[in-house]
C-alpha cells in the first residue's frame, strides 16, 4: 500500500553524515512510483541545501532561525503539525534526536507514525542528562526507533527498556561511485580526516598525535577538511606543535570523497561515533584506515589487521604508534587496500532499503 513519507531533519543546510543519510534516503524513496516523499527541515536559514534533492522529493522549511530549545518547542508545535495534517504524511523518518524531541509534542495531534532515527550512540553520552533525555522522549513518543549499530539496540533495550519489536538497527548504506578510486596510491605519502571541528571529532588530539609522526617523517603530510567551532583551537594548536608544514586545514568541500584517491589512508581521532559514513567512503575508494576504537561505529566497520588499525579510545600514544606503523610499511597498506571492500556488502543499498522497506510497510 502506498505511504506519504517524510525524512524530517534539524537543519538541512548543515553539511554532515545525518544529511548525507536524510537525502540519500529521500532520493531512494522518490523513485518509487508508490511514494509520495517530503523532506521537512525544522530551520531553513537562508543558506543553500547542503546536498542535492531529486526533483520528485518536495522540500519544506519552518523555523527561519535557530533558537533557545524551549522557544523552538513552541514555535515548531503549530506548523509542524499543520504540515504534517495537510499533506496528509503518513510515516515521519526523524532525523536524530534533537529534531525527534523539538517535534515530540506533535505526536498526540496527528495521524502521522514516527520512526526516530538515532544517529548517535547511546552510551556516548549517557552522561549528558539533556542528551539522554531527549533519545528517551523520543524513543518512548515514537511508534518505532531505528539506530545504527547492533550495541546502541542492545543499550536502549537494557537501560530504557524498550520493547525489542519497536526497535531494529539499520546501517547507512553506502555505493560504490564510477569516480571512486580504482586503484591504490601506495606512493603517496599525504594521509587525510574530515568532519565537523567540533569536540567529539577529536581533531586537536589528532594535532598532538601527528607531532612525534612528522618528527619522524617530514616528508609526509596530513590534511583535515572540515569547518566548526574548533578550527581556531585547532589551527593554534598546529602552530604551538609547529608542524604548519606539514598538517594542513583545507576548510570545508562539498564532496571531500572525490578527493581521496590521492591520499595514503585516512585517519579518524573522534572520541565518539555512531556508524561514520566517512570510513565506508574511505574503503570504497581503497583507503587503509586508523581510528580509535570507541563504542560504537569504526569497529563495525573496520575490520583490525585486514583493512585498518583500531587503537584504544584516547590513546594517542598508540594512534601515533600505528600511524609511523603503516608509514614505515608500504606492503601492509597495500594489502589493507586489496581488503577494504571485503565487508562492504553488509553496506550496499539494496540490503538496507529492503530492510527501511519492510520497516514502512509494517509500521
Amino acid at each position: 500500500m502506498s505511504k506519504k513519507i517524510c525524512i524530517v531533519v534539524h537543519n538541512f543546510s548543515d553539511y554532515g553524515g545525518v544529511g548525507v543519510v536524510a537525502s540519500n534516503l529521500a532520493n531512494e524513496f522518490a523513485n518509487s512510483d508508490s511514494r509520495d516523499v517530503f523532506l521537512l527541515s525544522l530551520i531553513k536559514d537562508g543558506r543553500p541545501l547542503a546536498y542535492e534533492l531529486s526533483e520528485k522529493v518536495k522540500y519544506h522549511g519552518i523555523l527561519t532561525k535557530e533558537t533557545r530549545l524551549r522557544t523552538q518547542l513552541k514555535e515548531l508545535l503549530k506548523p509542524v503539525t499543520k504540515f504534517l495534517k495537510n499533506n496528509q504524511i503518513d510515516v515521519a523518518i526523524i532525523m536524530g534526536h534533537w529534531p525527534a524531541f523539538l517535534i515530540s509534542p506533535v505526536k498526540p495531534f496527528v495521524k502521522t507514525k514516527f520512526v526516530f532515527c538515532d544517529h548517535g550512540a547511546l552510551m556516548n553520552q549517557w552522561e549528558d542528562k539533556k542528551n539522554t533525555f531527549m533519545r528517551l522522549i523520543a524513543s518512548t513518543v515514537s511508534n518505532h526507533t531505528v539506530v545504527l549499530t547492533k550495541r546502541t539496540r542492545e543499550d536502549y533495550i537494557k537501560h530504557f527498556l524498550i520493547s525489542k519489536k519497536k526497535i531494529d538497527y539499520i546501517y547507512n548504506w553506502i555505493e560504490e561511485r564510477p569516480e571512486d578510486s580504482i586503484k591504490y596510491d601506495n606512493k603517496s605519502k599525504r594521509i587525510i580526516s574530515a568532519g565537523r571541528f567540533g569536540y567529539e571529532k577529536g581533531f586537536d588530539q589528532l594535532v598532538e598525535i601527528m607531532s612525534p609522526v612528522i618528527r619522524k617523517h617530514d616528508d609526509w603530510h596530513l590534511d583535515i577538511y572540515g569547518d566548526g567551532e574548533m578550527m581556531n583551537i585547532v589551527q593554534q594548536k598546529i602552530k604551538e606543535y609547529k608542524i604548519e608544514k606539514n598538517v594542513h586545514i583545507m576548510g570545508e568541500v562539498r564532496d571531500v570523497r572525490k578527493l581521496f584517491k590521492k591520499y595514503a589512508f585516512y585517519v579518524l581521532p573522534s572520541f565518539r561515533e555512531g556508524l561514520p559514513i566517512v570510513l565506508l567512503e574511505a574503503k570504497c575508494n581503497l583507503l587503509p584506515i586508523v581510528s580509535f576504537d570507541v563504542m560504537t561505529g569504526p569497529a563495525e566497520i573496520v575490520r583490525d589487521g585486514i583493512d585498518g588499525m583500531l587503537i584504544e579510545a584516547r590513546n594517542n600514544e598508540k594512534f601515533s604508534d600505528a600511524v609511523n606503523y603503516l608509514i614505515e610499511r608500504e606492503a601492509t597498506r597495500t594489502s589493507m587496500s586489496n581488503n577494504a571492500k571485503g565487508n562492504l556488502e553488509e553496506f550496499k543499498k539494496h540490503k538496507i532499503m529492503k530492510q527501511w522497506e519492510k520497516l514502512i510497510d509494517n509500521i
